[in-house]
């Protein structure tokens, strides 16, 4: 578990890994806190994101960068907002971002 803490690379800054942290204990089993208690973006990085590189190919090849930011963002952003429980302040500090940036980027998305 710790190595999994330390090699994340952790966008968010202390408060993100203070947010895991408090969440994993929370809903941790026992008194020890297992990889399995940490979200799957800490706990399952190879599940997340991948690029394809594997193969030498890109995802959505084809598709202008921008549509595809865009969609990676609103997918993370949901993401947030599943981890947060719905908790627009809470998923906006998991994004790094402030309330009214993420309030934005919901309506810009459709999301919620």
């Amino acid at each position: 578990t710790l190595a999994l803490l330390q090699s994340y690379v952790w966008p968010g800054n202390v408060r993100e890994l203070q947010n895991v942290i408090e969440r994993g204990v929370l809903y941790c089993a026992g008194e020890t806190l297992r990889p399995g208690d940490l979200p799957e973006m800490i706990a399952a990085p190879e599940k997340g994101v991948s690029l394809g590189t594997e193969t030498g190919s890109l995802p959505g090849l084809g598709r202008p960068l921008p549509e595809l930011l865009e969609e990676m963002e609103s997918q993370l952003i949901g993401r947030a907002l599943v981890q947060a429980r719905g908790v627009q302040a809470q998923a906006a500090e998991l994004l790094g971002i402030s309330r009214s940036n993420l309030q934005y980027k919901l309506k810009k998305y459709g999301i919620g």
